[in-house]
């Protein structure tokens, strides 16, 4: 049985669209994230994939999820007090759970029931002056890559909408490497939904171009005052040293008031962590579930 709340919240819940970026962009920027996944531009292009849901209540911003297992995922409410709604249920079922919980949360939830630290989807955050100087003996691979690849000739440029074509196919070349990941292929939806919009929410991007073909392309956005955030860097196949070149590059191009890179997580495939942990992470931003069970006050 659900409660009168539990009612009008699940009743407030509906599908994302392109007109609801004012009220996603008042939130993000009153209380900005720390985490990859919340930025309106990418919320908005998994929303389908994800099938998200979002609602405004009690002045915070709610967002649900349909989690791989099936079970309902919910993000930590955004406003001024998310753990005074996460001990409540608000939702009148039993079965889902708080996902991508912060570390700030996480470490206030001091009831015998922890949050889990969840690995493949904590991200990775780099020093981004690190990733433009490339010093030292960590760096030594990737400068012998970034100097190879210089000589093909690259050009660099920022993207515009009318490169859209060229940067799905470059993704769709990519997506070839990638047989049978049902996660690349969930990511390439999501990025053509972002190529389609680019004009709506232009984010920051750079194109790698070898006689005037793309190759190469990176694109990001500020995630909060210090951190930007790269949601997708693909490059073509057999082009060695292209994606050194390419992070490289980016790095540099991002606004000089930013200080790290948030390069996302690496969804628990050891390829990807492997790649990811190359680039010397300064730490990594860590995420925790957590699975309510009847009586949330327990958790408190």
């Amino acid at each position: 049985m659900t409660t009168k709340t539990d009612t009008e919240l699940l009743q407030l819940l509906k599908p994302i669209t392109i007109h609801d970026k004012p009220l996603f962009d008042k939130y993000f920027s009153t209380f900005p994230s720390k985490t990859s996944e919340l930025t309106f531009a990418n919320i908005f292009c998994w929303s389908e994939i994800k099938h998200t849901l979002f609602c405004e209540y009690n002045n915070h911003l709610f967002l649900s999820f349909r989690g791989e297992d099936g079970i309902w995922g919910i993000f930590p409410p955004i406003g001024p007090n998310p753990l005074a709604l996460m001990f409540q249920n608000l939702f009148g079922v039993e079965d889902y759970y708080w996902a991508r919980i912060n570390e700030d949360i996480a470490n206030k939830i001091n009831g015998p029931h922890k949050p889990t630290l969840d690995m493949t989807t904590s991200d990775y955050v780099y020093k981004i002056e690190d990733l433009v100087n490339l010093a030292g003996s960590d760096y030594h691979g990737k400068r012998n890559f970034v100097k190879r690849f210089e000589k093909l000739g690259p050009k660099l440029r920022p993207l515009t909408f009318a490169d859209a074509p060229d940067c799905i196919h470059v993704q769709k070349q990519w997506l070839e490497t990638q047989k049978e990941n049902v996660s690349a292929i969930e990511e390439s939806t999501a990025f053509i939904k972002a190529a389609t919009y680019k004009q709506t929410f232009p984010m920051h991007s750079v194109g790698v171009f070898i006689k005037n073909n793309l190759v190469a392309f990176a694109i990001g956005e500020p995630l909060n005052k210090t951190t930007f955030v790269e949601h997708y860097e693909k490059a073509l196949p057999h082009y060695p040293g292209a994606y050194q070149f390419l992070l490289h590059k980016f790095a540099k191009s991002i606004p000089k008031q930013y200080t790290f890179l948030n390069r996302e997580e690496d969804l628990g495939i050891p390829g990807l962590r492997k790649a990811k942990k190359s680039w010397h992470p300064a730490f990594i931003q860590k995420k925790y579930i957590l699975k309510l069970h009847k009586n949330v006050k327990d958790y408190l």
